[in-house]
């Protein structure tokens, strides 16, 4: 069900980029994938658009991961400086807390449904970072079919333009997105940390000094 999940946010940031593409490319479309109505919604006919997100959101993971990868790290440092700060500066390091860390949460429920709640805004944080993707490459895309417009005299520059700019709109707006979800993130592991360090900091140090792995 969650890999389900994964895949319903990043379907519907391609679907929106489609209805914001300019108009040639809707009408290429349109005449190469009739029976989709690209210029209406028509979710009666998904399978196409669902297969072809599902290899895009595949090819594309490493670029979406190391887009969303300063804001990745800010999270895990946050976890990291509080074990430090609470055991010693020797477990700062990231890949020594992480299985410890974890350990601990799938032992207690409490410290679970902490999880659920942080998984749930990771779906929306992970979300803006697939719409920084989608905005970048189809902004590059639309403003090199524009740029190919002006140098051989076509038509239709003016909307590749316009979904050009809509498109680096969409990057500023993913980019104070991923800036707002990260700062819910950290505030829902400082709860978790919270939680965890009283009942728990026992059977964390163990943890860590067992070098779970």
């Amino acid at each position: 069900m969650q890999k389900i999940r994964n895949y319903v946010i990043p379907y519907l940031i391609y679907l929106l980029m489609v209805y914001l593409s300019p108009s040639p490319f809707q009408a290429w479309l349109d005449r190469l994938f009739p029976g989709l109505e690209i210029s209406s919604i028509d979710l009666r006919k998904p399978l196409l658009p669902i297969a072809i997100v599902a290899v895009l959101h595949y090819l594309l993971s490493d670029w979406r991961r190391k887009l969303n990868e300063p804001f990745y790290n800010r999270v895990n440092e946050t976890i990291s400086q509080r074990v430090a700060s609470e055991f010693g500066s020797q477990y700062f390091e990231w890949q020594r807390v992480r299985p410890a860390f974890y350990h601990i949460i799938d032992g207690d429920k409490s410290l679970t449904y902490l999880s659920d709640r942080i998984k749930s805004n990771g779906l929306i944080w992970f979300g803006f970072a697939d719409l920084r993707l989608a905005g970048m490459l189809t902004c590059l895309i639309w403003g090199f079919a524009a740029l190919t417009c002006y140098l051989l005299n076509l038509q239709n520059i003016e909307s590749w333009m316009m979904s050009a700019v809509v498109s680096l709109t969409l990057v500023a707006v993913s980019a104070l997105g991923s800036e707002i979800t990260t700062r819910r993130h950290i505030q829902l592991i400082e709860e978790q940390l919270d939680q965890m360090f009283p009942l728990h900091k026992a059977a964390l140090l163990a943890a860590l000094d067992r070098g779970r792995t």
